[in-house]
């Protein structure tokens, strides 16, 4: 039985939801490209994919927030129904833009997609008041509520088992975690301001997470807390190694997951940086940058150390938001 199934045996507001070359040795670069997959992002509400090289930045289709699967075949954004509309449905696709199939109605508003690790749901912020976390199984049969508490930005523990949120209250939020099924609801911070943007380390022991400006990061059961970067630490992105936090500050820079050798990696660059993504292999860390008065913003990406800084766009001026394809077995489309 799938986490989302044991979920769903207990979650409130159940429903059913409608579906809408020979071999050869690859160069250096195609290799790179492989290893660590494409970068999907959107731009002007189209989804786009490019490589680590930036040759041929393509369109899929239509749609915001893409997100890879956790097997590297699927991608799942939100849509419009039609043009203008503001309500958004969640999409699943193949890597290749084939075969889009609707998960959610309209009327759900999602927002915030976030992929089980095994791939066989997708949390989501919802309906009623767009404070739901919800959850969808990604073959768009069944949908349920996920935690029983207002929150968003639900980041799923490395193992499945858990969900860890902000949580609201009044006034501020905090961060909780909550196991799959909705049992031992805990609030991890408890912290007078706004804590946010929890994210799970590799192997599950930590959570980095923002308290008002600061970047901080705690054991997973809410205790052993360390300052990061004080004022003026968000989106944090773990290294595949799980011993550096990748975060915007004043640019995008990284830190040991002790508080040491805190680096900014963008310095010199113009404009604003932002969306922090590691390649699955963790050499590399691909960002938005750009001047967004002028809308001269590009995805960029560059070495782990912040060498090697290129630009694999011109001018899309793409969402502050990037997946990184996870490793595959096979060359991508």
């Amino acid at each position: 039985m799938t986490h989302l199934a044991s979920l769903l045996a207990i979650a409130l507001a159940m429903s059913a939801c409608s579906e809408v070359a020979p071999e050869h040795r690859p160069n250096t670069a195609e290799a790179s490209r492989v290893k660590n997959g494409l970068i999907a992002f959107a731009s002007g509400g189209e989804i786009y994919v490019v490589d680590v090289e930036g040759r041929d930045p393509r369109t899929l289709g239509p749609g915001v927030d893409p997100v890879w699967s956790p097997d590297g075949t699927k991608i799942a954004f939100l849509q419009a129904a039609r043009s203008g509309m503001r309500r958004l449905s969640i999409i699943v696709m193949n890597r290749d833009g084939t075969d889009p199939h609707q998960l959610t109605p309209p009327r759900s508003n999602a927002r915030q997609l976030s992929w089980s690790p095994d791939g066989t749901s997708i949390s989501f912020q919802g309906p009623p008041n767009g404070h739901v976390i919800r959850a969808v199984n990604a073959d768009g049969t069944k949908t349920g509520r996920l935690v029983d508490a207002e929150g968003g930005e639900a980041a799923w523990s490395p193992d499945g088992n858990k969900i860890a949120f902000k949580g609201l209250k009044r006034p501020g939020s905090d961060i909780f975690s909550v196991d799959i099924g909705g049992s031992n609801l805990t609030n991890l911070t408890d912290e007078y301001g706004y804590d946010s943007e929890p994210a799970w380390s590799p192997d599950g022991s930590r959570i980095a997470y923002r308290h008002v400006n600061d970047l901080v990061v705690m054991n997973a059961d809410g205790n052993g807390k360390t300052l990061l970067a004080p004022s003026g630490g968000s989106a944090p992105a773990w290294a595949p190694d799980g011993e550096r936090i990748a975060f915007v500050g004043n640019g995008i820079q990284v830190v040991g997951v002790e508080g040491t050798d805190r680096t900014r990696l963008t310095r010199g660059m113009r404009g604003s940086q932002t969306a922090p993504t590691w390649s699955p292999d963790g050499s590399k860390i691909a960002f938005v940058s750009g001047d967004y008065t002028t809308k001269d913003v590009d995805v960029w990406v560059m070495d782990a150390d912040g060498s090697d800084k290129r630009k694999l766009t011109e001018h899309l001026h793409p969402q502050a938001h990037l997946s990184w394809q996870p490793v595959v077995s096979g060359p991508s489309p």
